[in-house]
């Protein structure tokens, strides 16, 4: 199954901040931003880093870059910089995507002080919201929603229109913070549900797609942005 084609036949969807995402609006979102990094140059085969916490923007960046025919890389959104770091050699990814939150913008900026050739695309954390963002603040734990920093290397990514969105095929690659795996293994597996790991993790993933491939509905728990470390 090609992860267009799990969209399609996913009957539950997902939910956020007691916001619920059918399958129709995660597909769409994820062909318009498949669309915004093909208009990026992003191409078959490139790895793209994601610093996203667990949300529905997460999902959907990993189904626009398999629908690119690229590789997802997923950060832990909370490690240390030495760590993200590690993990941006390891991958080669040139591009990270990441919300316009003052907390991951400032996480970029320092990875930007040791990988000058990165570049990175902000997504709108505001289109998550459910409600106003003055009640944002116990989610993000001292974070808030910032601006495009002057430094060259940061742009928005804005919604594009006319991708081929079925283009795809199963075996595309994921990395995770805990390893690689193939689309088609992570459908093949059947992780505990009841306690689902962070999306960033392999079983974390495979549970999301083991819940949307039943039909069930994925309730995604925020998690903290970034670690003081």
């Amino acid at each position: 199954m090609t992860p267009a084609g799990l969209l399609r036949q996913a009957g539950g969807g997902l939910e956020f901040l007691g916001r619920k995402l059918p399958p129709a609006r995660l597909a769409a979102r994820a062909e318009t931003l498949a669309a915004a990094l093909a208009g990026r140059g992003v191409s078959e085969g490139a790895t793209v880093a994601l610093l996203l916490p667990d949300s529905p923007g997460l999902v959907a960046a990993v189904f626009a870059l398999l629908a690119r025919g690229a590789r997802p890389q997923l950060l832990d959104p909370a490690a240390a910089a030495e760590a993200q770091l590690e993990a941006l050699r390891d991958g080669g990814a040139r591009l990270l995507l990441t919300y316009d939150l003052q907390g991951l913008i400032d996480r970029g900026l320092a990875l930007l002080a040791e990988r000058p050739d990165l570049r990175i695309g902000l997504l709108r954390a505001s289109e998550e919201l459910p409600f106003p963002r003055n009640l944002l603040a116990p989610l993000l734990r001292g974070s808030g929603l910032g601006q495009r920093p002057a430094h060259p290397a940061f742009f928005r990514l804005e919604a594009g229109r006319g991708a081929r969105y079925d283009r795809a095929a199963a075996g595309e690659q994921l990395l995770f913070s805990d390893g690689p795996a193939t689309f088609a293994e992570l459908l093949g597996e059947r992780p505990d549900t009841t306690k689902p790991a962070p999306l960033h993790r392999r079983a974390g993933f495979a549970s999301l797609l083991a819940r949307l491939s039943d039909g069930g509905r994925y309730r995604i728990e925020p998690r903290p942005t970034s670690s003081s470390a």
